[in-house]
C-alpha cells in the first residue's frame, strides 16, 4: 500500500511575444502524515496565486517544494528553441564553488523542433539535451519525494543522469518514416545512494571516517558511469487519417551496460496495426519504481 501524500502544482505562461512564451511552474509534496501526527490536507496550499516557498517559510514548513522556469522562442516560421530548468534546493554559493554539495538539486531541459526542416516537405527533426543533477526530486521523508503511485512524475530515469534525443521523421502522403536515436549517462549506486535512485532518502550517501554523510563530491555520472543507447527505425503506412491507425514496421536496438541490469544488446522487429494517440517515446522507460 502507497503512504498517502498530497501535491499542489501552478503554471503560468505567458506569450510575450508571437515569437517568445515565457513560464514559471511550482509544486509542492507533502506527506498526509501517520498515527501520531494525521496532518492531512494543508489548506495553506489553496491559495492560487502566491509562491510556496514564502508559505513554508512562514508556516516552517518541511515540505518538499520545487520551482522551474521554461523559454521558448520561433526562429522563422517552422522552428521552436525551448528550454526549461527546475530547482529543488539551490544555494548559489555552493553552485558557484563547484564542489559538487549533494543539495544542489537541479535540472535542465534544452532543445529544438524543425518542421518542414532544410526547407524538405514533411521532414521533422527533434533534438534534446537533458541534464538531472544527483538527488533531484529526492527528499529526506520518502513520503515526500517527486512521484506518484511509486512512477515519477518528471523524467523516467530519476536523477543522476544526462540525456542526448535526436527524431527524425519524413512523411510523404499516407507513407511515414522515422529514426529515433538516444543516448543516456547514468550514475550507478552501491548499497549507499549516490543520487540515482528518488525513491531513496537524502540520508543513504555515504559516510565519512566518522560515520558522517558526506555533503560534497557528487557529480553526474557517480559512482560510475551506466550508458544505455536507444535506436528504432520505422516505416508505416497511414489506413485512417481520423484515428492515427497505420500499419507499421519497425525496428529497435538498445545496448545497456552492465550496471543497469538489462542485457547489453537487444534487438527488436515489429510489426502490426498501431494507433499513435499521442507521442511515445520507448527510450524513456521508467528506471525506478517503488517496489
Amino acid at each position: 500500500k502507497y503512504k498517502g501524500k498530497y501535491t499542489s502544482m501552478h503554471y503560468l505562461s505567458w506569450n510575450v511575444s508571437r515569437r517568445v512564451n515565457v513560464s514559471v511552474f511550482e509544486a509542492v509534496v507533502w506527506s498526509s502524515g501517520d498515527s501520531l501526527y494525521p496532518r492531512g490536507f494543508d489548506l495553506n496550499y489553496l491559495n492560487p496565486v502566491i509562491f510556496y516557498r514564502p508559505v513554508e517559510f512562514n508556516i516552517g514548513s518541511p515540505d518538499n517544494a520545487l520551482l522551474g522556469t521554461g523559454l521558448s522562442v520561433k526562429v522563422g516560421k517552422h522552428t521552436l528553441i525551448y528550454s526549461q530548468l527546475m530547482l529543488d534546493e539551490f544555494v548559489l554559493r555552493e553552485v558557484r564553488s563547484g564542489s559538487g554539495w549533494y543539495a544542489n538539486k537541479q535540472a535542465v531541459q534544452l532543445g529544438v523542433i524543425a518542421r518542414n526542416a532544410l526547407k524538405v516537405n514533411g521532414l521533422s527533426v527533434r533534438a534534446e539535451w537533458n541534464f538531472i543533477r544527483p538527488f533531484m526530486y529526492t527528499h529526506s521523508d520518502t513520503r515526500q519525494n517527486y512521484t506518484h503511485f511509486g512512477q515519477p512524475l518528471a523524467h523516467p530515469f530519476g536523477s543522476n543522469v544526462q540525456e542526448a534525443i535526436l527524431h527524425v521523421e519524413r512523411d510523404r502522403g499516407r507513407w511515414s518514416y522515422g529514426l529515433r536515436t538516444s543516448m543516456a549517462w547514468m550514475g550507478t549506486d552501491t548499497l549507499e545512494s549516490y543520487g540515482n535512485n528518488i525513491f531513496r532518502p537524502e540520508s543513504d550517501r555515504p559516510v565519512d571516517a566518522v560515520g558522517n554523510p558526506v555533503n560534497y563530491g557528487y557529480e553526474v555520472g557517480n559512482l560510475e558511469v551506466a550508458t544505455l543507447f536507444h535506436g528504432e527505425l520505422r516505416a508505416g503506412y497511414l489506413i485512417d487519417p481520423a484515428s492515427a491507425t497505420r500499419l507499421e514496421l519497425s525496428y529497435l536496438y538498445r545496448n545497456a551496460s552492465k550496471h543497469l541490469g538489462a542485457p547489453e544488446a537487444t534487438n527488436y522487429i515489429n510489426l502490426g496495426v498501431v494507433c499513435h494517440f499521442r507521442q511515445r517515446y520507448p527510450e524513456q522507460q521508467t528506471r525506478y519504481v517503488l517496489p
